[in-house]
Formats: structure tokens, sequence, C-alpha cells
């Protein structure tokens, strides 16, 4: 399922897909950087997957971050969207439940 935002996508996917698909997934994020993919396990979110901020940078086995480019304000209205994406798929889902009874 995909659930845009002006700025951002959102796709919910669950575990078992996400396992089958993640290499594919993985290229997707890094092309398409506003996406991010909620993985669930038995309906309920367990992890996301976003591309990493753009001042990462990597030189060997350790990681560097530009702190002029990451801002952590950025992360958490991030997670609340993605919470409020998320949301709304599982009301959506409930409601289809509740049709097919």
């Amino acid at each position: 399922m995909v659930m845009k935002r002006p700025e951002h996508e959102f796709r919910v996917i669950a575990a078992g897909k996400f396992k089958a698909t993640c290499l594919e997934l993985m290229d997707e994020v890094y092309e398409n950087r506003n996406l991010t993919i909620i993985i669930t396990k038995r309906g309920k979110p367990v992890a996301q997957m976003t591309a990493p901020p753009s001042g990462i940078k990597l030189s060997g086995p350790t990681i560097e971050l530009d702190p002029e480019s990451y801002a952590v304000s950025v992360v958490s209205s991030l997670s609340a969207a993605a919470t409020e994406a998320f949301e709304e798929h599982r009301r959506k889902k409930k409601d289809k439940k509740k049709k097919h009874k």
C-alpha cells in the first residue's frame, strides 16, 4: 500500500514480503529519497526503511555524520508523519474487513 504526502511517500509492507524483496526495496529507497517503507509484523509496525541523511559519508567501517546537514527535527517530524500514515492504512484495512462480514 502506498500513501503519499506532498513531500513524502510512505509504503506499508508485511515483514515476509519485505524479506523476499528487501534488495529491490533498498534500491527503490535509494533512488527515491522521499520514500519511507514501514515494515509490519502481524499488522503492527516494527521498523521503517528510509534513505540516510545526505550528510552521511562512509569511510571504511565507520560512519561520519556532517552535523550541519543532519537535523533531528526532520527525523522526529518524519516519524510522526509515518505513524499517521500507518494509522490511516490500519483504519482502511479495518473498514475493508467490516465490509466483508
